[in-house]
């Protein structure tokens, strides 16, 4: 047998219209999770959990939806989806069911037949693939029973695609480790972590650096919780410039009453900025993630069962982030990605309007570019450097503003 994709008809796509924020583009009876936007931007893939968890492709150019049918997937459950970063592949978990084993798949787009790339003793509940292509990281949930009852554990494993690969555990930590997402460039994962146990408890958004081995905790969940119940934080992803991580909040009215709503929160720590009304109502759903489109414009997410599209956000990300900025605050970050090789994203922050120059300087003092030169407004501004003609090196970045000089060093890495 063949794997086909089979054609169910359009669905409902509303129309996008300038300054609407909020947009249902898939509409169904089933109940739909965890859309996945393709890197190209043509296609978001879903799972309809209604039933058996089906996955489906959505073309937003003609409004039809196709699902994945392959002997591998009929009559079983499937989830964790997730697209390598050129488009070509998509991996996905498979479950027949108690007994047996589930096994992750991997689907060339174009070819019939996925192939199985692992089975193991557990459950895999999210998968994020390197940006290069040449291996996907996952969570695994195991069911431990004691004499004292049961608890799960979920850790990180790496699985590479070379021939006769077996996964191995990437990160082990005492709590449970889940949705694991590579930042853009690769040299960052988010992932979420917690307490044990079968209720989510106290879950944060962590990044781990993977060129220093550190591990940074980026949500506090402070303040969004009732009757002593904390707030869960969880399904991070990356914006596609990889300076800020797209999450869930689950908080509580009360202990029978949890909400989720749609944060963004900087990829190095800060303010957490609410973008949406609630995005689940009196339920559960932790294997679901957010997803950017490609040009960071548009994030589309679950609502209650429905596919939903999220736009023209990042007024509201910069007036709260104008809102929360010290009124002395003057700041300017280390540029992003670093080391990097061409180009580089430099952010800074102001205080009050005031008239700005950003340079870079070799170490011998000469000028090398100006990328700003000019009044600026109060908030957050960035600009983008090519370094592409240079040569491997450190270079010095220096901006000013007014009276105040803040400076920092740049390694271009070819």
């Amino acid at each position: 047998m063949k794997t086909r994709l089979i054609t169910l008809g359009l669905l409902l796509i509303a129309d996008i219209s300038p300054g609407q924020t909020y947009t249902k583009i898939i509409d169904t009876d089933g109940y739909l999770v965890s859309p996945v936007w393709s890197p190209n931007g043509d296609t978001i893939a879903f799972v309809c959990a209604t039933g058996r968890d089906q996955i489906y492709f959505y073309s937003l150019s003609d409004g039809t939806t196709t699902r994945l049918s392959s002997p591998c997937c009929e009559n079983k459950s499937c989830s964790a989806l997730s697209w390598s970063m050129d488009g070509q592949r998509v991996t996905f978990s498979v479950f027949p069911g108690y007994p047996d084993t589930p096994e992750i798949y991997c689907l060339t787009i174009g070819e019939e037949t996925p192939l199985q790339v692992t089975a193991m003793d557990g459950f895999p509940s999210a998968a994020s693939w390197s940006p290069d292509g040449s291996e996907i990281i996952y969570s695994w949930t195991k069911t431990i029973v004691t004499a004292t009852g049961a608890s799960l554990d979920r850790d990180l494993f790496r699985l590479q695609f070379n021939e006769g690969s077996t996964p191995r555990r990437f990160l082990d930590t005492s709590d449970n480790t889940d949705q694991p997402s590579y930042s853009p460039d690769g040299g960052r994962i988010a992932f979420t972590s917690g307490r044990d146990g079968y209720e989510w408890e106290s879950f944060r958004i962590y990044v781990l650096d993977l060129s220093r081995g550190r591990t940074q905790q980026i949500t506090t969940g402070d303040g969004w919780s009732r009757n002593g119940l904390a707030p869960d934080d969880y399904g991070p992803q990356w914006s596609p410039d990889g300076r800020w991580i797209a999450f869930y909040r689950l908080t509580y009215d009360n202990p029978e009453d949890p909400d989720i709503n749609l944060f963004l929160v900087p990829s190095g720590g800060g303010s957490e900025i609410p973008l949406t009304e609630t995005v689940w109502e009196n339920g559960y759903h932790f294997n679901a993630c957010p997803s950017w489109s490609p040009d960071g414009q548009r994030i589309v997410y679950a609502r209650n069962g429905d596919i939903w599209m999220l736009s023209d956000f990042w007024e509201t990300v910069e007036s709260h982030v104008k809102t929360v900025t010290p009124p002395d605050a003057f700041l300017l970050e280390q540029n992003y990605p670093n080391p990097f090789n061409a180009t580089t994203t430099i952010t800074y922050r102001l205080s009050r309007p005031a008239r700005v120059e950003l340079k870079v300087y070799d170490l011998l003092g000469h000028e090398i570019a100006a990328l700003a030169d000019g009044h600026r407004d109060a908030g957050l501004h960035t600009e983008t450097w090519d370094a592409g003609a240079l040569p491997t090196g450190i270079y010095v970045c220096r901006l000013k503003a007014g009276d105040r000089v803040a400076a920092l060093k740049l390694l271009l890495q070819k």
